[in-house]
């Protein structure tokens, strides 16, 4: 199916009347609409919290995301902040080392294999999941979603809450709440919590927001995990801010 039809598709169940019941088939039809999709910019910043939710560490992080006419998706290591010093310079040379390394092992496997550079690499899908997340449609076997009862103002939006849970390759659960907009469907937030924690993890929750625009402006904007780990005595409290920007759609090279 070309992307003039999925996109027409879109529109043509977006502008549908709906009850609270069609709702997340409507996010499923935006998550198929964008999930190849890719945010051109991130900024990642990871904070370790005091009792108060004050941070005493902090690293930001900002990469930009882009992909050379009929190449691959790459990544550049725009600023590196460790506690008020920038480190970029360093970082990125270390991020430059680790790729060549592993560009060497891989031309190294391919050489073995008699696999040309392209073959496997299945880097649409993980791209499209990270981007659409629990609205994949390839997700949707593994998700059960209830119809939307709860109501929340999300920014100027009125948004209906819909209880899911999806299950994970490695078996544990995603178990939240998706707040769609109740006129289109559109997500708005989405709040889960894995099921079970990670190890050394005791709480941990994330938060994902969405906007701020309209039609192909609607994306993923911010997630923020938060949570608390530790072994046996040391508990320390963290949290992980990550924003969106510059979207653009992600074009899979030509076969080799």
């Amino acid at each position: 199916m070309g992307m003039k039809t999925l996109l027409l598709a879109a529109v043509l169940v977006l502008s549908l009347p709906c009850q609270a019941d069609d709702l997340w088939p409507r996010a499923v039809a935006w998550g198929e609409q964008f999930k190849d999709w890719v945010p051109g910019t991130m900024v990642m910043v990871s904070e370790m919290l005091d009792k108060n939710g004050k941070a005493t560490e902090t690293t930001e992080i900002h990469f930009r995301l882009f992909q050379p006419a009929g190449g691959e998706l790459e990544q550049e290591l725009v600023k590196y902040i460790e506690n008020g010093k920038d480190l970029t310079a360093s970082k990125r040379a270390e991020m430059e080392k680790a790729e060549a390394e592993e560009e060497a092992k891989d031309k190294k496997r391919r050489a073995e294999s008699g696999e040309r550079k392209g073959e496997g690499d299945g880097e649409s899908v993980s791209v499209g999941v990270e981007v659409a997340g629990v609205f994949h449609p390839d997700l949707q076997k593994e998700t059960q979603a209830s119809a939307g009862v709860q109501r929340k103002a999300v920014g100027a939006r009125m948004g209906l809450g819909h209880p899911f849970t999806q299950k994970q390759k490695d078996g544990s659960l995603l178990k939240g709440t998706a707040w769609l907009d109740r006129a289109t469907g559109l997500p708005l937030e989405v709040d889960y919590a894995p099921d079970p924690f990670p190890k050394h993890v005791k709480e941990m929750a994330t938060v994902i927001r969405y906007g701020p625009g309209e039609g192909e402006n609607w994306h993923a904007s911010e997630l923020v995990t938060e949570g608390t780990g530790g072994i046996l005595f040391i508990k320390k409290r963290f949290r992980l801010t990550m924003k969106f920007g510059d979207y653009f759609l992600y074009a899979p090279p030509p076969a080799p």
